[in-house]
């Protein structure tokens, strides 16, 4: 749920910052529509193509990535 939070968050301020070319993203060699969202290589973070071309990733708070709380 936060990741959904956070995702709606990101692309609101980019979409109100007036972005007029939306622009495709690269990570790990492969290629993204920006408002897609994918894995992260290291299976703990989730990632999203913004309009401009980045990318941004956020710590799953699902999965288990070895943090012992």
């Amino acid at each position: 749920m936060k990741i959904s939070v956070l995702f709606i968050v990101v692309m609101a301020t980019y979409m109100v910052s007036n972005i007029s070319a939306e622009e495709a993203c690269e990570y790990e060699g492969n290629g993204y529509d920006p408002g897609s969202s994918f894995p992260s290589s290291d299976g703990c973070s989730y990632c999203y193509c913004l309009p401009d071309g980045h990318v941004e990733c956020v710590k799953d708070d699902i999965s288990d990535c070895g943090d012992d709380e």
